[in-house]
């Protein structure tokens, strides 16, 4: 295996990596720029409709239990019991990078939803409620991270 330092990508795989990144981020702009200007992105209806209607109820458990996992409260807690078991199996700076990877989305997502403060949209009726703002999706934040 090849030292890191030794390692030279090819251009294309710099570009699809670049690509790969920047198209996301400008679709992420988009629909930030919709919703700092309170309007709802123009697939959001259609594909939420979408997808309550077509996978609605079938799903209705397993999004429950996601929920409830994705939650700061659940998944804060789960990120930290994995820290401590990786410092003591002496690797700490995973333990440290866990921990990093975890902290710094969910803290510039709890910034973004204090930024936008944007409500959370009434398609239909919920089988959880949430006080807290919708964007960005904190289940999501924590998912990516």
């Amino acid at each position: 295996m090849l030292p890191l330092h030794a390692y030279r990508p090819s251009l294309p795989l710099l570009l699809l990596l670049f690509f790969g990144i920047l198209i996301p981020l400008v679709i992420a702009g988009f629909i930030a720029e919709d919703v700092w200007d309170k309007d709802r992105f123009y697939f959001e209806q259609p594909f939420m409709l979408w997808l309550h209607h077509n996978i609605g109820s079938a799903f209705t458990p397993v999004a429950v239990v996601l929920h409830h996992i994705g939650k700061t409260a659940v998944a804060a807690p789960l990120v930290i019991l994995f820290a401590v078991w990786l410092f003591f199996r002496k690797q700490r700076g995973y333990a440290v990078f866990a921990l990093l990877a975890a902290a710094l989305p969910t803290a510039v997502m709890f910034a973004a939803k204090q930024f936008f403060n944007r409500p959370r949209p009434e398609f239909w009726p919920r089988i959880i409620e949430e006080t807290n703002a919708s964007f960005p999706s904190g289940h999501s934040t924590f998912a990516a991270a």
